[in-house]
Order: structure tokens, then C-alpha cells, then sequence
């Protein structure tokens, strides 16, 4: 109950909310909840950086990187948001590093939607490196495996990234391509979510 107030909270921009989930994540430890620890860490992750910024976010998940080793999908998760964080902050190197050891954590432990996610945050890592026909494969791979698993919000999110590529290789008509594609997508998402 703490966690989801405290989560309720750090959506409204509330800084009591952060209070809360450090109180979950001390009565999981109380209790030996593990998996529940873990979860909280990620969750004190995402209140920090919307609360804090990218660096307090980074600076939590490496102290408790550890507490989320044994949950696999947890721990590929929190690979990727290292990632994420890091190129917010302009650490690109390290962004990529971190990112690419969850799209391979993910490749061999799963879920397959988890490493295509990875795929397209280092296509957007590449484009800010300047590597856009590295960029291009990535967001290529993710696309594919997006459309295996029919996640549509993956597919729209890789065909962006593959559009940007594009478009810094030169190659502008297959760019407005791959953004019309990305558009029916999100398009596709919004007419299911109104049929809910």
C-alpha cells in the first residue's frame, strides 16, 4: 500500500511520494520480501529521477544494483534505465554500455519484448553518438522483434528511431517512410484504446 501511494504521489510531482516507497522498501526488507525489494528499487529508481533527475535515479540503482541481480527481467530492466539515465546526463559511452548488457541479458533470459525495448534505446543511443548506421540496425532488429511479438508500441517506437537514421544518413524518402509506419502504429494504439 505504500508503494502505490508513494507512486500516486510522485506522478502528481509530490516529494512526500518518495518518503512512501523508502518506507516499502524498508518494511520488504523487514519482512525478507526479496522479490518485493527488488520491485520497490526499481520503483525508488523512477521517483527519483522524476522527482530528483537522472543523476539521483543513476546514483539509487547503482547503490542497489545488486538487491535486483537474482530477478532477472527486473535486472535487465534496471541495465536499461542505467542506460537511459546515462544519456540523459550526456554519458553516451556508458549509456551504450549499460544498454547493450540488457539487450543481451535479455536475449538470453527473456522476455524477447525486454530485448527489443534495449534494441531501440541504443538506436537512440547511436543517433546522439553520431553512429546512425549503427543506429539503423539496431532499430531494424528491435522492429523485427516488436512485430514477432505484436507490440505495437515497440513497433512504433523502433520505426521512429529507424526514421531518424534515416534521415541523418540522407536517405529521406525511406525516413518519411518508416515516420508514416511509426504514425499507423500509434494510430493503431489510440483506436484500441478508445474500443476499451
Amino acid at each position: 500500500a505504500l508503494q502505490n501511494l508513494g507512486q500516486a504521489l510522485v506522478r502528481v510531482r509530490d516529494s512526500e511520494g518518495l518518503q512512501h516507497i523508502e518506507q516499502a522498501l524498508v518494511a520488504r526488507r523487514e519482512m525478507q520480501d526479496h522479490a518485493g525489494e527488488a520491485q520497490t528499487v526499481l520503483s525508488l529508481a523512477d521517483a527519483y529521477h522524476k522527482l530528483q533527475g537522472p543523476r539521483a535515479a543513476r546514483d539509487h540503482l547503482l547503490r542497489n544494483i545488486d538487491l535486483v541481480r537474482d530477478y532477472p527481467s527486473l535486472y535487465g530492466l534496471a541495465l536499461n534505465n542505467l542506460g537511459e539515465f546515462g544519456q540523459e546526463l550526456g554519458r553516451l559511452t556508458e549509456a551504450a554500455d549499460y544498454i547493450e548488457q540488457a539487450r543481451a541479458h535479455f536475449a538470453n533470459v527473456g522476455p524477447s519484448y525486454g530485448q527489443g525495448y534495449a534494441l531501440h534505446n541504443l538506436s537512440h543511443v547511436y543517433l546522439d553518438l553520431g553512429r546512425p548506421a549503427e543506429a539503423l540496425v539496431k532499430a531494424s532488429q528491435a522492429l523485427e522483434i516488436h512485430k514477432s511479438a505484436g507490440d505495437l508500441l515497440g513497433q512504433a517506437l523502433a520505426l521512429k528511431f529507424e526514421g531518424e537514421a534515416q534521415l541523418a544518413l540522407g536517405q529521406d524518402e525511406l525516413a518519411r517512410a518508416a515516420w508514416n509506419a511509426a504514425l499507423g502504429r500509434f494510430q493503431q494504439l489510440g483506436e484500441a484504446a478508445e474500443a476499451a
